[in-house]
């Protein structure tokens, strides 16, 4: 196998190739993030109140106001200072005429029996609305939010396996194809044969030069570095091939196909992946929790959203300078506990806050410096999680650990949910979850200023002792030889592996 490290270290840092895979990757994440988000919208929970027929028409009853319909129908609780908006008194509303003589407080209040009224001055018409997803149904909207967030469980678990067996790009290629499979043929088709032809070209001049070499495609391999190699005006002489593959010959026996089980079956990548997938099922529950509760700050959506995407692109700009600088760990550890304090501080003041409009402010500003401090956290996660797995299981890790992301994103919608019973409750859940996420980052292995692990050999003994620091160039190779002694003397023979 050659060693790759030693011909990227010719690279001599980012080029022309590298911002051209950067360019393609965020194109993807646009469409991301926008689903991620539309839920916001799509699913706003408005104001509401029982419709009660014929006081609500204001044909037969014009000097009613919206405050006189809710005061002489809908119970009002002393204790939350709110009024009951799933719930009317039970007098008879059919015997209603002109004089409200119908009108009878002492009768015990029922669950609303004629549909709902909603503002719609916001929006004209949400799926709440549509489908009357509200007081016992509410458990209707987190379920249909959550579906979206099982099917992106579904597709990190498979895709996750196929980008190591089949590469990142080749994935992302077939993927792309059959998703155009629902439209009408004479589209599908066109997009099918452009779709093809443009992304099998990038996937054959952009798939990770790494990956390939790791699994043995060492033609391709070379190809696709010279291609980088090229873009980036840089020169490989046949001196920087004959060095990095002199050491080449090994007798460790790299499997060329691993899966998911592989995380498992050596002590130091099972802990790893373990802290991982909890650290970033905590990360993603908090973020996609925070933006999908968006619509339930006090002011205005529209302005809440725009606040929470420059608070959240603010923090994603300052961890790009700070995570070079402090590392992974401490950073997002910091990040996870400032979101964690600042929740906790918005839900006391919010608590306390009753008509005062300044500590209103105050705890709408407190919301957002917690989102600042999770979406950080959550940003650095991503280079974190893949830095911390070798390259030949490097999809299935990110893949698994993704996995459980997704399901902190199911659980999300739920978890906000609970507002309806305890409005406290759900900002108090995702603090003590930030605190605790926070705490178990600090025992994962730091990677800042480490080159990447390639084989799972080179990644236990990293874990046992940080082997694979950058060094200079005539170090590695001393590195990559003392490292293929270490595995033979210091770890159990490889196990076979089996393709899940």
């Amino acid at each position: 196998m050659i060693h790759f490290n030693l011909i990227l270290e010719k690279f001599n840092g980012i080029g022309k190739s590298q911002f051209v895979l950067f360019f393609m990757v965020a194109y993807y994440n646009i469409s991301k993030g926008l689903n991620a988000v539309a839920t916001v919208f799509i699913a706003y929970s408005p104001q509401k109140r029982c419709n009660v027929p014929p006081l609500d028409d204001s044909a037969l009853y014009p000097n009613l106001t919206e405050s006189d319909i809710l005061n002489y129908t809908i119970p009002y609780d002393a204790v939350t200072e709110k009024y009951d908006n799933c719930m009317r008194y039970s007098f008879n509303l059919s015997k209603c005429n002109v004089d409200l003589t119908c009108v009878n407080q002492t009768y015990p209040a029922i669950t609303c029996d004629h549909g709902y009224q909603y503002d719609r001055t916001i929006f004209t018409e949400t799926v709440i609305t549509e489908f009357d997803l509200v007081c016992d149904q509410n458990y209707l909207n987190a379920l249909s939010t959550s579906l979206f967030y099982i099917g992106m469980l579904v597709g990190s678990i498979v895709f996750g396996n196929s980008a190591d067996r089949h590469g990142n790009l080749t994935t992302k290629v077939d993927w792309n194809i059959w998703c155009d499979l629902p439209r009408d043929l004479y589209h599908w088709v066109y997009d099918f044969i452009c779709n093809s032809l443009r992304m099998e070209r990038l996937a054959r001049n952009y798939e990770s030069p790494r990956w390939q070499f790791t699994n043995g495609i060492d033609k391709k391999a070379i190809k696709t570095t010279k291609s980088m190699a090229k873009w980036n005006g840089v020169v490989l002489t046949e001196e920087d091939w004959d060095r990095a593959t002199k050491n080449a010959d090994k007798n460790i026996n790299i499997p060329k196909k691993y899966s998911s089980l592989d995380l498992f079956k050596t002590p130091g990548i099972r802990l790893v992946a373990t802290k991982a997938m909890f650290v970033w099922f905590s990360t993603t529950a908090l973020f996609y929790g925070l933006v999908l509760n968006t619509g339930a700050l006090a002011g205005d959506v529209f302005v809440n959203n725009v606040l929470g995407g420059v608070v959240g692109m603010s923090s994603m700009i300052l961890c790009m300078f700070l995570m070079n600088r402090i590392g992974r760990r401490k950073l997002i550890c910091s990040l996870l506990i400032i979101g964690s304090l600042c929740l906790l501080l918005s839900v006391v003041i919010n608590q306390y806050k009753k008509a005062n409009s300044g500590l209103e402010t105050l705890s709408l500003a407190f919301s957002f410096a917690g989102r600042f401090g999770i979406t950080g956290a959550t940003e650095v996660m991503y280079p974190f999680i893949a830095e911390v797995f070798p390259t030949v299981i490097r999809g299935n890790g990110v893949g698994i650990a993704s996995s459980c992301s997704r399901i902190g994103g199911i659980l999300a919608p739920f978890v906000i949910s609970l507002q309806h019973y305890l409005t406290w409750l759900p900002d108090v859940v995702f603090a003590g979850l930030a605190l605790v996420a926070g705490l178990v980052s600090l025992t994962l292995p730091e990677t800042n200023g480490c080159r990447l692990m390639e084989t799972i050999e080179e990644a236990e003994i990293f874990y046992k002792n940080g082997k694979s620091k950058v060094s200079r160039s005539d170090d590695m190779v001393a590195d990559v030889e003392n490292l293929d002694n270490e595995v033979h003397n210091d770890l159990i023979e490889p196990a076979n592996t089996s393709v899940l």
